[in-house]
């Protein structure tokens, strides 16, 4: 099986941080952190192992696709010929893509 190298931005990091923060406003740090370390362990797996498996999102870029999880959106793109994934961002459901990407 073919496996893919991930990398995430320093946005994607920023946004998972921001996510944290987020949830953390709501419940414990405990959870927040638990659930933030569910979401990355999840991007990096299914990304390490298919990421073309996931759909292509032109509408946020050419060579986009996109990772529904736990109710996020994850956006990367796969360099094939490296054998690597970028993550972009990850956001939420009702949040527009033109303002975290």
């Amino acid at each position: 099986m073919k496996t893919y190298v991930v990398q995430w931005s320093p946005r994607a990091e920023r946004r998972m941080d921001e996510f944290t923060y987020y949830v953390a406003q709501d419940s414990s740090w405990a959870y927040a952190r638990r659930l933030t370390k569910r979401i990355t362990r999840e991007v990096n797996k299914g990304l390490r192992h298919a990421p073309l498996a996931y759909s292509p999102a032109p509408e946020w870029g050419e060579g986009v696709r996109r990772m529904p999880l736990l109710g996020r959106r994850v956006l990367f793109e796969v360099d094939e010929a490296a054998r690597e994934v970028r993550v972009l961002t990850v956001m939420g459901g009702a949040e527009n893509p033109r303002e975290v990407c």
